[in-house]
């Protein structure tokens, strides 16, 4: 599954690459992509209407995170798919 996680990931990135900044799997087994965030109604756009995506619905969770070392925060908004 990872492996078909990083095609996907890679087939995303070639396709949206104004959008997408980087992707990863995680240690979760969970494609992780990350979008600047003016694009990212268009990219939701792309995963939806994308043969080889087939993503249906979206379910989002959005949170905040500090990295204190590197005095850095964040907004992350996540999605996941239900197909």
């Amino acid at each position: 599954m990872s492996e078909e996680l990083q095609d996907l990931g890679a087939l995303i990135q070639s396709k949206q690459a104004d959008a997408v900044v980087g992707f990863e799997v995680n240690s979760l087994g969970e494609l992780v992509m990350e979008v600047t965030p003016a694009s990212l109604p268009s990219f939701v756009e792309f995963l939806r209407s994308n043969r080889n995506c087939k993503f249906s619905t979206l379910m989002t969770s959005r949170r905040w995170i500090f990295h204190p070392l590197q005095n850095v925060s964040k907004w992350f908004t996540t999605f996941y798919p239900c197909t």
